[in-house]
């Protein structure tokens, strides 16, 4: 940095800072970009798991309503609305939805006999509600699993944040250490020399060693040292 000249000195500070300033944008970018996407995919588990629930209601509303003589056609929407929102809402590879497909199979082909079908509801309507319930469970569980990640990301995040926001700052110091030490350590050695020439000691040498505009007057203020000198 000695070899540069006060603009060039000032220039590639200037686009230090600038880089530094961008670099801190982009930390607070990926900052956001990381805490919406686990966000994000949190909302989407309890959206889904709210989506199940109220299609589990719809289906035993429409259970009941068969049992009860009402018509089959409503018992065949209710199991095809919730089957659409377990594939398309759920979250993949639920280990219950197996079983709770075979039991609710197991009810519409009942439903073809009105009998068969208000003795099956009698039998096993407790352990369809069991399989309703595990589902909602396993979700649930996903569902925590992702706060649980949110959480845990959020903390990670929030210390590379703290880190790479000091290393920025420290970095942006140094820089302005760095040109502020080039600026006024020369200046003050030209004051200190134009001050001793002022009071007639031409003895006095300014040891600049920067070859910038710095160098040229303290050089220029050597020589009339020495030009004074001789006079003397």
């Amino acid at each position: 940095m000695n070899n540069l000249t006060i603009w060039q000195r000032l220039n590639l500070a200037v686009t230090l800072l600038i880089f530094l300033l961008a670099l801190g944008g982009g930390l607070a970018f990926w900052m956001e970009r990381t805490q919406s996407g686990h966000e994000a995919a949190k909302s989407e588990l309890e959206l889904a798991l709210k989506s199940v629930e109220y299609e589990i209601a719809r289906y035993n509303g429409a259970l009941r309503g068969v049992a009860l003589g009402g018509e089959r056609s409503d018992l065949t929407t209710a199991r095809n609305a919730l089957d659409s929102t377990i594939t398309k809402s759920a979250p993949s590879g639920l280990v219950t939805t197996t079983d709770l497909r075979r039991e609710l199979n197991a009810f519409e082909q009942a439903s073809t006999n009105q009998q068969a079908f208000t003795a099956r509801v009698a039998a096993n309507y407790a352990a369809l509600q069991d399989k309703f319930e595990a589902l909602t469970k396993e979700i649930r569980g996903k569902v925590d699993a992702a706060k649980s990640a949110n959480d845990k990301s959020a903390t990670w995040v929030n210390y590379f944040a703290i880190i790479g926001m000091a290393l920025i700052a420290g970095a942006a110091l140094t820089v302005w250490r760095r040109l502020s030490r080039s600026m006024t350590s020369p200046m003050q050695s030209i004051v200190e020399g134009l001050e001793a020439l002022q009071h007639g000691d031409f003895t006095k040498r300014i040891q600049i060693h920067q070859q910038d505009e710095f160098g040229i007057v303290g050089n220029g203020l050597n020589k009339l040292g020495e030009i004074g000198r001789a006079h003397v």
